[in-house]
């Protein structure tokens, strides 16, 4: 590793930081970031609601637009049968981090390596990140990051969602700091000779 030092650099990532606004008091709002598509396993967060006591003070809103017709109408028909469930669409950047920014969690639930955007925003505003336990987001996030969840385990993620909502000073034990990074996200790359 010491021989590649010399040509290492650390690229910052290109994320317009929002300032953290003020999460609702009278519930728990996890917010899921980024385009609905079956390979994203797109309705984890809100398959995980039927796992939680309906009384739970728990909201999921989820921002992106669907990528095709069916994953449209399982959206609507979610927010049909559980009010706790909020689909908006896609939304332009800023409106998107505008939700992401007054969140208390992000809600990463990707198979694959797609949600990486979503995380760094996160990042940028300080926001804690529930993920499913993929490559991707552990080579972001790091091995002993305390908030995972086994992937497409709706269960799991359930569990993390009713432990960091019922005892508020557990929201610490799954936030993201930078002294867990050591940098806060960056791309690494070899620097030609």
């Amino acid at each position: 590793a010491e021989a590649y030092r010399p040509r290492v650099c650390v690229i910052p990532p290109s994320v317009r930081t929002y300032r953290r606004q003020a999460p609702p008091r009278s519930y728990f709002l996890a917010c899921v970031l980024g385009a609905m598509e079956e390979g994203n396993d797109p309705f984890c967060a809100a398959r995980a609601l039927a796992f939680l006591d309906p009384e739970y003070p728990l909201r999921i809103v989820q921002i992106g637009r669907a990528t095709d017709a069916r994953l449209d109408t399982e959206a609507r028909e979610r927010m049909r049968v559980d009010s706790r469930y909020r689909w908006l669409g896609e939304l332009d950047h800023t409106s998107a981090n505008r939700w992401l920014a007054r969140s208390h969690a992000l809600v990463v639930s990707g198979r694959n390596d797609d949600s990486v955007n979503a995380v760094a925003e996160a990042l940028g505003v300080g926001l804690p990140v529930m993920a499913s336990r993929i490559d991707g987001h552990v080579g972001l996030l790091g091995d002993d990051y305390p908030a995972y969840f086994p992937e497409g385990n709706d269960c799991a993620l359930a569990a993390l969602l009713a432990r960091a909502q019922e005892r508020p000073g557990d929201r610490k034990s799954t936030r993201l700091n930078s002294s867990h990074l050591g940098i806060s996200y960056a791309v690494f790359c070899l620097k030609k000779k």
